[in-house]
């Protein structure tokens, strides 16, 4: 009788035969690992199955799998479920115990059906794409022992009804490589949780103070607890009540605090036998100093006297102000010495000490005070631009577009609050990294020579939008599935094949440039349906060899469309789209078909249908299908120039002449 079937990381490859579901004594299943796909058609013919891994394999759907009543355990982590939101029937499985499912591209809220999973004692959703506030019915899995909600885009507060979770022992809701909102609001006690070790909610906006009865319910005061609160905006005084433990970690910096409670200097366990040796500085540097970890960890590592005027009002800084912006005004001199600043066409400012660094040509600072944002398009710089730049703490935007640079993304990762980064014509050669900026929203690498496939940036969750054209990439169009803030989509004018996408997880893509590409097949008829209705749609598929028929059901969703489509291979137009009066800025209104479309044996000069600012169809009797810009479609390069260049005469001169 089969108990287990375990074939991890085993080569296998293709769909797991739902015969598996008939095995009468199998309680666990484990092809994690593997390219393999399950349905879970037929899948409540198990009484048995308890343990089911997933992870790592190419499964798309969770649909169905509440039919597997028995089940305990279920790993789905590191898979791609393209943004989608977790399925009803997930929180069905009422006797589920363990559940993982960590970046795996799940999007969307969480449900208040969590509530559901009354038996749940370990929940890993750790780096996906949740939005929205924490349900409220968290409050009811009493049984729930960790809890990891990290690295997703989650707003709100924490709800109150969480007090009552009081089986909890860990519980991770930190943000360090998201933007955003994020958690905010008072902290909670959570002192109703005896077995309590961990609890990290770093890099959210949570204010007030610690509440003094913060973690008093532990009841083992020997334990080792973990207590992640850095970059937040917490204020006032950190509680004597957590003298009641004995040995704590605790990141509390980079918050707003003005004092420490002096009984906790004196645990001299805490911090691993910091506060022992460098007393409330293990905890965080005093006001008027800093270091990078805002706390002292070593003799090597003191809290330094941050000098000036400006020097820190607060506990654990991590930042000093004076030496912030002489450390920035030294990577902009060597941004100047390294792309040959004496040569670029405009340098005010640049290298004169008696001018601040935020007046200087194309920088904009925050507040007058740090660089946010360097604006050095068109201006001539060459060389390699230093990897320093992206050590700029406050950086929003870096635009140099249009300079003969040797650009890289080493470092990238560094940029935290990079949102723009604008490229194009400047010879790029890679795209090596730039994934590892996750807070971009704004990219344009127009007008290079890039190759190879176009990543998926898969952990861009908040790009909006993405210029990609006149390169040389080819392959497939990805989905950007995990791209669901995207708003334009620019990949005109490279080597793209294959299927045109649907785009069906964007609720605010509203502008898609496809053009001149070699897709082919039809055009979807759910292109873009998931796009909401008032938006208005750009569309541009033109120069392509896309076949069919253009459909009509644009006309279902949307009222305002423009719809580029000359140069294809279509055989035809739905009717639907003749009496989309707003369709195409109005031309439909007047041209009807012809304002979508010219009919073969026609031909529009440069657009393929019909306007109002002066193009028609014009008669050609070699063209054979719907939207040719250009008559004798067959016909050579050089008989095509000459018969477009007549077409052209024909617009300016309003000559009566007919093509043959």
């Amino acid at each position: 009788t089969v108990v287990r079937l375990e074939l991890p990381s085993n080569g296998l490859k293709g769909t797991v035969p739902a015969s598996v579901y008939h095995l009468s004594s199998l309680k666990m299943l484990n092809v994690r690992g593997n390219e393999v796909k399950l349905s879970f058609h037929g899948a409540g013919a198990t009484k048995t199955l308890e343990e089911l891994y997933l992870d790592d394999t190419a499964i798309v759907s969770l649909r169905g799998i509440d039919k597997i009543a028995p089940l305990k355990i279920l790993h789905v982590d590191d898979n791609d479920f393209g943004g989608a939101d977790i399925p009803d029937d997930l929180y069905d499985l009422s006797n589920l115990e363990e559940l993982d499912l960590s970046s795996s591209g799940f999007g969307g809220k969480l449900s208040a059906k969590i509530g559901r999973m009354v038996s749940l004692k370990q929940l890993y959703c750790h780096k996906n794409d949740f939005s929205g506030t924490l349900p409220t019915a968290f409050g009811q899995l009493n049984k729930l022992e960790i809890l990891e909600l990290s690295e997703n885009t989650l707003v709100g507060t924490l709800p109150t009804e969480m007090e009552s979770m009081t089986s909890l022992k860990s519980i991770f809701i930190d943000s360090f490589t998201r933007n955003g909102a994020g958690i905010s609001g008072p902290l909670l006690s959570f002192s109703k949780m005896p077995q309590l070790r961990d609890i990290f909610i770093g890099s959210q906006t949570l204010t007030g103070t610690i509440p003094s009865n913060f973690l008093a319910g532990i009841t083992d005061t020997g334990a080792n607890i973990n207590v992640g609160l850095s970059s937040n905006s917490l204020t006032g005084t950190v509680p004597a009540g957590l003298s009641m433990l004995d040995r704590v970690n605790i990141d509390i910096t980079d918050n707003l605090f003005d004092s420490i409670d002096t009984a906790l200097c004196d645990q001299g366990h805490w911090m691993g036998g910091g506060v022992a040796m460098f007393d409330c500085a293990a905890i965080m540097c005093p006001r008027g100093t800093f270091n990078a970890a805002g706390r002292q960890t070593s003799n090597d590592d003191p809290c330094v006297t941050c000098g000036g005027s400006d020097k820190v009002d607060y506990l654990g800084s991590v930042t000093c102000l004076p030496l912030q912006r002489q450390e920035e005004r030294q990577i902009l001199e060597l941004l100047f010495q390294v792309t040959g600043g004496e040569n670029w066409k405009k340098k005010d400012g640049w290298m004169d000490d008696s001018v601040d660094m935020c007046k200087w040509h194309g920088i904009s600072c925050k507040d007058d005070l740090t660089v946010a944002s360097i604006v050095l398009g068109s201006n001539n710089l060459s060389g390699r631009p230093p990897k320093q730049l992206f050590e700029l703490a406050n950086l929003h935007f870096l635009w140099m577009y249009s300079n003969p640079i040797d650009f890289s993304f080493e470092g990238i990762e560094k940029a935290k609050k990079l949102t723009s980064i604008l490229l194009d014509s400047t010879g790029l050669k890679s795209l090596e990294g730039l994934e590892k900026a996750h807070s971009l929203t704004d990219v344009d690498i127009r007008f290079n020579a890039l190759t190879g496939t176009l990543p998926a940036f898969r952990n861009l969750h908040e790009l909006a939008s993405l210029s990609v054209g006149h390169n040389e990439f080819s392959g497939t169009v990805p989905s950007f599935a995990n791209n669901r803030k995207l708003r334009t989509l620019r990949l005109g004018d490279n080597e793209f094949t294959g299927t045109v996408p649907e785009f069906a997880f964007h609720e605010l893509l509203a502008s898609v440039d496809l053009s001149d590409n070699k897709l082919t097949g039809t055009i979807p008829a759910t292109l873009l349906q998931s796009v909401r209705p008032e938006s208005k749609l750009f569309i541009d598929l033109s120069s392509n060899q896309l076949t069919g028929t253009v459909p009509g059901e644009f006309t279902k969703h949307h009222d305002k469309v423009t719809i580029y489509l000359r140069d294809n291979m279509l055989q035809g137009i739905d009717a639907a789209l003749c009496s989309a009066e707003e369709f195409n800025d109005g031309d439909v209104a007047q041209f009807a078909c012809e304002g979508i479309l010219c009919q073969p044996g026609t031909f529009a000069p440069g657009t393929g249908r019909a306007s109002r600012e002066g193009t028609e169809c014009l008669p050609c009797p070699e063209t054979q299908h719907f939207g040719s810009s250009m008559c004798d479609e067959g016909g050579s390069a050089a008989t095509s120039n000459f018969r477009f260049a007549w077409s052209l005469l024909y617009l300016i001169g309003g000559l009566a002449i007919v093509l043959i």
